[in-house]
């Protein structure tokens, strides 16, 4: 059974059954789109590390295409750690993850809370009024 990789993993050697690691001793990915042929590769489509590449993988795994995307796409999110209640800043492309100090940013830059504000149509507090 086969299943394709959708982000870059590790992926151990079929003939060592070892994970490959560079100079440093880090474990070298390989690619999106690299085919994984395994008994139990409907498992990297189930956790959305993978889409089914063969129909036998698309019948053991047990999911629908929108199933499928929903795993994918939750993998992603969890992948670049995002938060539940910064799904839709996510989704909606405002960011794509965290800076250092934990604030929402995009491409490493801080997104300003006016900008989420904005999209969530969260309306600016009125001033207060005066009593004169």
């Amino acid at each position: 059974m086969k299943a394709k990789l959708t982000r870059p993993a590790p992926v151990k050697n079929p003939k060592t059954g070892q994970f490959p690691k560079d100079a440093k001793g880090h474990f070298i990915n390989s690619p999106a789109g690299t085919v994984i042929e395994h008994r139990d590769a409907y498992k990297l489509v189930q956790m959305g590390l993978g889409i089914p590449d063969d129909d036998e993988c698309r019948r053991k795994c047990g999911m629908s295409d929108e199933q499928i995307a929903d795993a994918v796409k939750a993998y992603e999110r969890t992948d670049r750690g995002i938060h539940p209640e910064d799904f839709d800043l996510y989704e909606g492309g405002i960011i794509n993850g965290y800076d250092r100090d934990g604030n929402p940013s995009l491409d490493g830059k801080r997104v300003p809370d006016e900008v989420i504000d904005k999209f969530r149509g969260v309306e600016e507090e009125p001033a207060p009024l005066s009593d004169e």
